[in-house]
């Protein structure tokens, strides 16, 4: 009776870890099909990428020619490309300035211009706006001759021998 307890014992052994090595299997499995479709995934969004890419250079040859050829005296490539240059457009509300597009027929214009508004004015707002940002970001300031004294006076260093002040 005991060996055959003993034998019962091995073969419920043997059996159980059959079993622990067909789960391991079913798990590695799950685990290689989930790697398989990363693997596509990733493959198709590189892809995509590098036409994204693609288009992206390909626009850029484009502006950077535009600015080049152009007679704008605010505009260079290298601000285009310094900064993150917002798109143009040409209506904005002048009462939620954040409302801004190209297209005339989005609700937000039809509904100014449903309630008696004009479309000059919206014209008229993104004009002065697209100005503005346009001096805020490519324009410099000059420094008024007292700004430059004032600047370089608050600058002085050990005087030296010989009288001389030590002011840069």
């Amino acid at each position: 009776m005991v060996d055959i307890n003993k034998e019962l014992d091995k073969e419920l052994e043997k059996a159980q870890q059959r079993l622990l090595d067909a789960r391991q299997a079913t798990r590695d499995a799950k685990k290689s099909l989930v790697m398989l479709k990363q693997s596509k995934d990733i493959k198709s969004s590189i892809k995509l990428w590098h036409e994204i890419t693609a288009i992206i250079e390909d626009a850029e040859a484009r502006i950077k020619k535009m600015v080049e050829e152009s007679d704008a005296k605010y505009i260079s490539w290298s601000d285009v490309k310094s900064l993150n240059f917002s798109r143009a457009y040409k209506y904005q509300s002048p009462i939620k300035t954040s409302l801004k597009t190209n297209d005339k027929s989005e609700k937000w214009v039809r509904g100014y211009l449903n309630n008696d508004g004009d479309i000059a004015v919206l014209e008229n707002k993104a004009r002065q706006t697209i100005e503005s940002s346009l001096k805020r970001a490519f324009i410099k300031k000059r420094n008024s001759k007292q700004n430059v004294l004032a600047k370089s006076s608050t600058k002085q260093t050990k005087a030296s021998v010989g009288g001389k002040t030590g002011i840069s």
